[in-house]
């Protein structure tokens, strides 16, 4: 506040420009951004923004995607499996896309809060998940 009293010139210039860049900041971060993200979506099927952090962006999606298979009642890689050992409520698809779950709520996890997993638990449930991942990846198809 002394600053801003002793130099108002500089004070005025300052307050200028940051009220005047502000409108184009929110333009930047609220039009150009996703228009951008969209953009290198649609054409690479990533935005920059997906490479900074890989590991959240698989165990932000993966779930999903997984449950959408297993909605849609399509593709299983067939015998010597059923169809619900692959996709019904316990099935591979729900314990692979719990692990990716679990994944997630590792790297949210919260020290001292009650009411979560161990994490112990929560890596148990990732490796096992990430391992049948790896096992049936060729079989993630619709």
């Amino acid at each position: 506040m002394a600053w801003d009293q002793d130099h108002p010139v500089r004070h005025r210039m300052w307050r200028a420009y940051v009220n005047g860049s502000q409108p184009l900041q929110l333009v930047r971060r609220h039009v150009m951004r996703p228009a951008r993200q969209f953009w290198q979506r649609g054409r690479r099927g990533w935005c920059d923004e997906d490479s900074f952090a890989i590991d959240e962006w698989l165990s932000r999606l993966m779930p999903g995607m997984l449950d959408e298979i297993r909605r849609r009642e399509i593709g299983w890689p067939g015998e010597p499996m059923t169809f619900e050992e692959w996709a019904g409520d316990g099935g591979i698809l729900d314990q692979i896309a719990k692990g990716f779950r679990a994944a997630k709520l590792l790297m949210d996890y919260e020290y001292g809060n009650e009411g979560q997993p161990s994490l112990e638990e929560l890596q148990a449930q990732f490796e096992q998940g990430f391992d049948l991942f790896k096992q049936w990846f060729f079989a993630l198809w619709d």
